[in-house]
């Protein structure tokens, strides 16, 4: 598998026993080391869960370690990340 710069979510979800979390955009940033871009906190479609693999190459770090999003709230800037 490809190195992403998405990894370090991956590896935190991966590791999570959790069924779900909620998160704020700040935590995300803080698990990845490095803030999100721009789009990530107005445009709703960055957290989408695509399935193709050659777009959005963050949700294959949630995706990869059996999430999906959920409830992104733009305003408050949090989302949920639900076992798949």
């Amino acid at each position: 598998m490809t190195k992403s710069k998405y990894d370090g979510l991956y590896i935190w979800l991966k590791r999570s026993a959790v069924s779900g979390v909620r998160v704020t955009f700040t935590q995300v940033e803080f698990v990845l080391g490095f803030a999100l871009p721009a789009t990530a906190r107005s445009k709703r479609q960055w957290w989408a869960n695509e399935s193709k693999p050659t777009h959005h190459v963050q949700s294959r770090s949630w995706k990869r370690a059996g999430f999906r999003t959920a409830k992104v709230d733009l305003a408050s800037e949090t989302l949920d990340f639900v076992r798949a």
